[in-house]
């Protein structure tokens, strides 16, 4: 797979029905900009306009502009496209490696402990 995302210039994902998708992020690990939709999880992968562009769900004309914005990216400055493939590799390796999501999960876990009620806060009553 990595040789195919490698080859390309850009990735898109339109579904609006996916709460993560891993093929976003293994594009993305490859250094590939990706263009996903507005609604469902991988748009919080994305860092609109850094490593890819979150379009507008269902505006296919703005799904045009986003893959035209990398084409002329490419095509007119190389640098700045080549700034977004390497900006999606590093975001990828640093937000979204296995530690990273085991210490957010474990945080958010840690969190929602905290601030359950405990049993003693509970009243109870006999039937």
């Amino acid at each position: 797979m990595k040789g195919l995302y490698s080859r390309a210039d850009v990735f898109l994902f339109p579904s609006e029905a996916d709460t993560f998708e891993m093929s976003v992020l293994e594009s993305q690990a490859c250094g590939l900009p990706a263009v996903v939709s507005s609604v469902g999880g991988p748009r919080e992968i994305i860092e609109d306009g850094v490593t890819g562009f979150v379009a507008r769900a269902g505006d296919t004309a703005h799904w045009v502009s986003r893959v035209l914005e990398i084409v002329d990216m490419k095509n007119k400055d190389i640098r700045a496209f080549e700034n977004m493939r390497k900006k999606s590799r590093e975001r990828v390796l640093d937000c979204f490696d296995w530690e990273s999501v085991y210490n957010h999960l474990f945080h958010c876990a840690e969190d929602e402990l905290e601030t359950a009620p405990s049993d003693s806060e509970h009243t109870h009553s006999a039937v």
